[in-house]
């Protein structure tokens, strides 16, 4: 009796190619191909994250300089902020939106340049790769780089079965708590810190009770 791929339940048809297509392209590389993924994939996260911070702060205290520039008398003349709930909202949000689409331009930059690559494999790996899940990406090809025992399973041999099995070496993906599993081997969801630290190509680990 044929074992059900997990996979396939819960990504359309199209995504699980997606996966194969990146685990094709990923077989192909060596050691220094997988240094050379993640020296450029965490020049892309330091550039994006320079530009959202500093577009975050710009955002932050721009209600508070709309008041010194237009020398309007501010609603709290003895405070160095003004209105700190829509410098909060505006901070967070220019901060999103920057770090976004920097992420997206510098990625488009890397993909699009084919005589950058050191070589076809490193090429074919970020023509399978998207922007969107580029902390993901960050984090995987820093941690390959360090240790091959990340290094992803076939898609198409995922079972149930390979799931629960203790004794098969840990798979990526639930070595570093992709899912609801940390790199410590505890089970929990993962709240907008650990998201933050995964974005940021850190592990994430269980909460301290």
């Amino acid at each position: 009796m044929a074992t059900s791929n997990p996979l396939q339940n819960i990504l359309t048809p199209d995504q699980f190619q997606k996966c194969i297509n990146f685990y094709e392209a990923d077989q192909k590389l060596n050691h220094k191909d997988r240094v050379d993924l993640a020296v450029q994939l965490q020049s892309i996260a330091l550039k994006s994250n320079l530009i959202g911070y500093t577009t975050g702060m710009f955002g932050f205290f721009g209600p508070s300089l709309y008041y010194r520039i237009r020398k309007i008398p501010p609603p709290n003349p003895f405070f160095l902020i003004q209105s700190p709930f829509l410098s909060l909202c505006i901070g967070f949000g220019a901060l999103i939106i920057s770090n976004n689409l920097s992420t997206k331009y510098y990625y488009n930059k890397y993909k699009n340049h084919k005589n950058d690559f050191p070589n076809k494999n490193v090429y074919d790996v970020w023509q399978a790769m998207d922007y969107q899940n580029l902390g993901m990406f960050t984090l995987y090809y820093t941690r390959t780089s360090l240790n091959p025992m990340f290094i992803i399973r076939d898609p198409r041999t995922c079972s149930n079965e390979a799931e629960i099995d203790q004794t098969q070496p840990q798979h990526y993906v639930g070595a570093v708590g992709l899912g609801k599993q940390d790199n410590k081997g505890g089970k929990h969801d993962l709240g907008v810190w650990d998201k933050v630290k995964l974005h940021h190509g850190f592990d994430v680990s269980t909460p301290q009770k």
